[in-house]
């Protein structure tokens, strides 16, 4: 990997739904002499109703879980006062804390009611800590014997926290932040690159779907062309209207040129910066927490576009591909600091451009990561191309027929060589959490 020897440190949050089975439920309210009785057959009244009541399940259709009869209302739970049922509170967070004491779980909002959040400890670049990951991750997945298991839906996503490690003598929470020139390169890489890496997940981890269109907002918007362009890119023969016609691009993102002159404006600051990638936590990276005082908590790049999982080798991989990028801003931050755009493949955008680029850039040549972002790319790059700079070429002329008759006689041009990276046969065995 390229700058291997830049300290940074990352931490792992992974959004789950834990379940547990009644009789774990029972025994922590045995435990903690809560008398409540477990009501398992909630009508969907009573659901719609307590997910109303319950702080944090805005926008949630209704309580998934079961009831408890209680006496007592609380502000933080749902409670229909009628009927003296409450939603669960800390319940299932007790539960998951029991099975796994060495583990940080915490609550998480807008979720059913055994939603949770497993957060890993702060890492550095040492291979150890993919097997604590792996040991967790398989831990609360749970068997078929476990009375507790866990699952991912499409609500549930994996988020990395990059950083820098803190001051020697001070707390983690007070790590400095990086400097701007690394910031700089790593907004640039995003902007050329956010729609290739996006082929590597699935739609709903994607500009334009339902669920992304609040947890993974894009972060090129300021970048874009508005209305996009369309280009005449040169002449192709026609084989209905059978004569030569115009091809045209559409483009969807300013010139290069012009990301850099954003980007590298005289007087950019961190915070400039961050703004310009997009404000708010619900992006594919979230720049907010790199602005955040050390009161606040650690300053770091959260990247937030990979689904949930349970797998510990895609959690593993996806580490290494976002360190990755910030290792590749380093460097490039050396070679080029005021952002002339040397030292990248292309300076203009280009029909060859793939998120293999980004691979052989930051020299990510392990043999079994390839062969697993490759299977993602299989399945998942071609669903949707959304947002790429430069598309198929279409005919265009005076008389041309309408979009629909058109169909399927588009000017395919061919790939350049190397458009699918090969796989490189490097690398050794893969460690623990890797097998």
């Amino acid at each position: 990997m390229i700058n291997e020897d830049f300290d940074i440190t990352y931490g792992v949050e992974l959004e789950l739904v834990f379940a547990f089975r009644q009789d774990l439920l029972q025994g922590y309210l045995d435990s903690v002499s809560d008398s409540s009785m477990i009501i398992k057959d909630l009508p969907d009244g009573d659901r719609d109703y307590m997910a109303n009541q319950y702080f944090g399940y805005s926008g949630r259709p209704e309580y998934m879980g079961w009831g408890l009869t209680t006496r007592i209302a609380h502000p933080l739970i749902g409670y229909n006062v009628w009927r003296q049922i409450r939603t669960y509170g800390d319940e299932p967070m007790q539960i998951a804390r029991d099975q796994f004491p060495s583990a940080r779980i915490r609550n998480v909002r807008h979720w059913d009611s055994h939603g949770m959040e497993l957060v890993s400890p702060v890492f550095t670049a040492h291979p150890e800590a993919f097997i604590e990951i792996s040991d967790i991750v398989n831990a609360i997945s749970g068997t078929n014997t476990d009375p507790f298991g866990a699952l991912v839906t499409d609500r549930c996503g994996m988020h990395i926290h990059v950083g820098l490690p803190p001051i020697p003598g001070s707390s983690y929470s007070s790590n400095p932040r990086f400097d701007l020139a690394t910031l700089q390169h790593l907004a640039y890489i995003l902007v050329m690159y956010e729609a290739h890496i996006s082929t590597l997940h699935p739609r709903h981890r994607r500009e334009g779907s339902l669920v992304a269109s609040t947890i993974v907002q894009s972060n090129v918007g300021a970048f874009r062309l508005n209305p996009p362009q369309t280009v005449i890119t040169g002449q192709a023969f026609n084989p209905i209207t059978k004569r030569m016609e115009n091809t045209t691009q559409t483009l969807h993102m300013q010139p290069l040129d012009q990301v850099r002159r954003m980007i590298w404006r005289n007087g950019m600051t961190p915070n400039a910066l961050a703004n310009l990638m997009g404000t708010g936590k619900g992006r594919i990276v979230n720049w907010s927490y790199l602005i955040r005082l050390p009161q606040e908590g650690p300053r770091t790049l959260e990247f937030r576009q990979h689904e949930g999982t349970l797998d510990p080798v895609a959690v593993r991989w996806w580490v290494l591909f976002v360190t990755g990028l910030v290792r590749l801003a380093k460097h490039m931050g050396g070679v080029d600091p005021h952002g002339t755009g040397n030292g990248y493949m292309y300076n203009t955008w280009d029909a060859a451009m793939t998120v293999w680029d980004l691979f052989d850039m930051m020299k990510f040549d392990h043999l079994d990561a390839r062969v697993h972002f490759h299977q993602r790319h299989s399945q998942f790059a071609f669903d949707t191309m959304e947002g790429v700079q430069f598309q198929v070429p279409r005919f265009q002329a005076p008389d041309a027929p309408d979009d629909d008759a058109m169909e399927g006689v588009e000017h395919y041009r061919e790939r350049p060589p190397g458009h699918f990276a090969p796989l490189p046969v490097v690398g050794g065995p893969p460690t623990r959490a890797g097998q």
